[in-house]
């Protein structure tokens, strides 16, 4: 599967989830909380780096860096994200060089 397709089919995911949250909440549930991946697993895709990214450039949104064996950071908010890097503190560095002073 291409990167492409990949980050197309995160992004489906990551919709899909919202709208079920949002039918969830209608109908009186509590949105659905993931537990935090295991520390091994933390270099795999849709790790939060919060602490250490900073807001969208474009809309204020937060960010996260996705990925497994490549890695970009993406707002969550509008997908603005920066292109492919081989390391998570690539992907960090970029998407932070953008943010508005």
């Amino acid at each position: 599967m291409s990167r492409a397709e990949q980050r197309r089919k995160q992004r489906e995911q990551k919709k899909a989830d919202k709208q079920m949250n949002a039918v969830l909440r209608q109908a009186g549930f509590p949105e659905l909380q993931l537990p935090p991946a295991p520390v091994a697993d933390r270099n795999l895709i849709g790790v939060n780096n919060m602490a250490e990214l900073k807001k969208c450039p474009f809309c204020g949104g937060e960010a996260e860096i996705v990925g497994y064996k490549i890695f970009w950071a993406i707002c969550k908010e509008c997908t603005a994200e920066t292109k492919d890097f081989d390391t998570k503190e690539e992907a960090i560095e970029a998407w932070n060089r953008r943010v508005k002073k």
